[in-house]
């Protein structure tokens, strides 16, 4: 599989992820879906995505959030999202870093 089927594959399971939280979590909490993050970030660089900070960053900000060590949960609590919408956030962010890599690939 090519890095770009690996990372089609990869947004597909993240949009299952989005539709069935708990499926994967447990409970849709931000401590949950952080965790899950980072166990899905360490897969990226497992299957050789290369994913850097300024992605990262570039995505966070491309949703309307300033790019933080805290993935934003602060600015998304003060802007009234519930746990659940704060998971589905941070899962659509995800999404878009694999989308911002796939374009870099192709370039």
């Amino acid at each position: 599989m090519n890095r770009q089927d690996t990372i089609k594959k990869l947004i597909e399971n993240l949009e299952h992820v989005i539709k069935y939280p708990t499926m994967y979590m447990g409970r849709a909490t931000w401590d949950a879906v952080n965790i899950f993050i980072y166990g899905f970030s360490c897969a990226y660089g497992a299957m050789g995505v290369p994913l850097t900070l300024d992605i990262r960053r570039q995505a966070t900000n491309s949703r309307g959030w300033e790019f933080t060590s805290i993935r934003g949960a602060d600015q998304m609590r003060e802007q009234g999202l519930s746990e659940e919408q704060i998971v589905q956030e941070l899962l659509l962010i995800e999404i878009k870093i694999l989308e911002l890599v796939a374009g870099r690939l192709e370039a």
